[in-house]
C-alpha cells in the first residue's frame, strides 16, 4: 500500500584531511574517487566498514550538474520487526543464501561545483561517518572528511557557559570518539557488552552559577556533528549573550525533509530519491 514518508536530508562540505590548522578549510575533489570507483566492478566495491559489516557504493549516475550516489550497508541477518499496539513485535525471517545479504540503502547528491554532499539520514544505513570512512577505505591514509554545514548559532564559543549536555548514540559501533574524551571508557565497555544503543547526560543539576567544563563540553559537542547518523539525540543546555536555553543541536544544521510516496511495496526507487534531492537543494 502506498503512503508518504518524511526524508531529512542533512548538508556537508567535503574537505581535505589534514592534521594542520593552515588546510583545514581546503576542500576535496570527489570526482577522481568518483570515476575511479565507477570503472570497478560492484565486488570490487565492497568494503569493511570498521568494524560494523561490509558495504558499497552500489550505482553513481549523472544528474545534471550533480551527481547521484547510493550507498548500501550490507547485513547478513535482518533486524527487522512488525509491531502492532495489541501484539507482540515479531521478527521478520528474511533467508539469504551464502554470498547473499540484506541491503539498506543511502542515498547522497554531489555537488561538485561547491563539493557540497547532502545526504539523506537513514538510521542503519550510511551515516556521514560511515560514508568519511568507506571513501578514505580506497586511499593508503585518510584524504577526506564531510563537515556540516551549520547555520548561524555557535554553541562551542569561548565566552558560552553549559548546564547540561545530552547524547544518545544509536548506533555504538559507528560512532568514533576523540581520543580520551570523558565517555570514551563507557563506550568501550557498551561495544564489549554487544550493546547497540547508548546514552549518556552530564548536568550540573539545579546549582545556581555553577557550569559544566566548558572544554570537555565543546567536545562531546564536536564528536556530536563529526558522528551524525550515528546519534539519534544531541541536546545542550546553553547560557550565551542572548540568554539561557535549552538547544537540539542538529537543529543548527542545514537541512531539508522530503515528502516522498512510496510504491504498493512501500518502496521508494533510489532515482526518485535523488530527483527530489535535486529538486530542492539550495
Amino acid at each position: 500500500m502506498a503512503r508518504k514518508v518524511n526524508i531529512t536530508c542533512r548538508y556537508y562540505l567535503v574537505k581535505k584531511y589534514t592534521d594542520t590548522d593552515n588546510e583545514k578549510e581546503a576542500l576535496f575533489d570527489l570526482r577522481k574517487w568518483i570515476a575511479e570507483v565507477k570503472d570497478m566492478t560492484l565486488s570490487e566495491r565492497v568494503k569493511e566498514l570498521g568494524g560494523s559489516g561490509k558495504g558499497r557504493i552500489d550505482s553513481i549516475k549523472n544528474r545534471s550538474d550533480f551527481y547521484a550516489l547510493n550507498f548500501v550497508r550490507m547485513e547478513s541477518y535482518s533486524s527487522t520487526y512488525t509491531v502492532t499496539e495489541d501484539e507482540a513485535a515479531k521478527h521478520v525471517d528474511i533467508s539469504v543464501n551464502d554470498g547473499e545479504y540484506i541491503g539498506k540503502n543511502t542515498v547522497a547528491i554531489y555537488d561538485a561545483n561547491k563539493s557540497v554532499l547532502m545526504l539523506m539520514s537513514n538510521q542503519g544505513g550510511f551515516s556521514p561517518n560511515t560514508v568519511t570512512y568507506y571513501i578514505n577505505s580506497f586511499y593508503d591514509k585518510p584524504v577526506c572528511v564531510l563537515e556540516p554545514i551549520k547555520l548561524k548559532k555557535d554553541f562551542v564559543k569561548a565566552s558560552n557557559k553549559y548546564g547540561k549536555i545530552s547524547i544518545k548514540i544509536s548506533s555504538v559501533n559507528d560512532f568514533i570518539p576523540t581520543k580520551n574524551a570523558a565517555y570514551e571508557d563507557a563506550l568501550t565497555q557498551a561495544r564489549n557488552m554487544s550493546a547497540s544503543t547508548m546514552s549518556f547526560e552530564f548536568s550540573v543539576g539545579r546549582k545556581k552559577n555553577e557550569y559544566l567544563d566548558a572544554d570537555t563540553v565543546r567536545t562531546i559537542i564536536s564528536d556530536a556533528f563529526t558522528n551524525m547518523g550515528a546519534v539519534s539525540i544531541a541536546r545542550v543546555k546553553m547560557e550565551d549573550e542572548q540568554g539561557t536555553a535549552l538547544y537540539n543541536l542538529f537543529e543548527n544544521v542545514k537541512n531539508c525533509v522530503l515528502v516522498l510516496e512510496t510504491d504498493t511495496h512501500g518502496e521508494i526507487a533510489y532515482e526518485n530519491i535523488a530527483d527530489a534531492m535535486i529538486g530542492s537543494y539550495n
